[in-house]
């Protein structure tokens, strides 16, 4: 990968975060973010935080995902 392409897509995953108090850099509101996100040579972790839920993310693929449930978050199955 060329290194413009490489700051390219830094760029536009660091515009692309989801505001987040922790002030997580992996958090992002698209999936599509995360799973560049979680991908070498941007990171190995990612997460989305859509309609409720948190989706995780490792090397490029979905891991879990985990349901807001009051203060509490439920631990959901990986989906192969």
């Amino acid at each position: 990968m060329k290194s413009n392409e490489y700051e390219q897509t830094k760029a536009w995953l660091k515009a692309n975060q989801a505001s987040d108090d922790n002030s997580r850099h992996s958090l992002f509101n698209d999936h599509r973010h995360a799973i560049v996100a979680s991908s070498d040579p941007y990171g190995l972790l990612a997460e989305v935080i859509s309609e409720g839920k948190e989706y995780h993310y490792c090397n490029g693929s979905y891991i879990s995902y985990m349901m807001k449930k009051g203060m509490k978050f439920l631990g959901g199955e990986p989906i192969s």
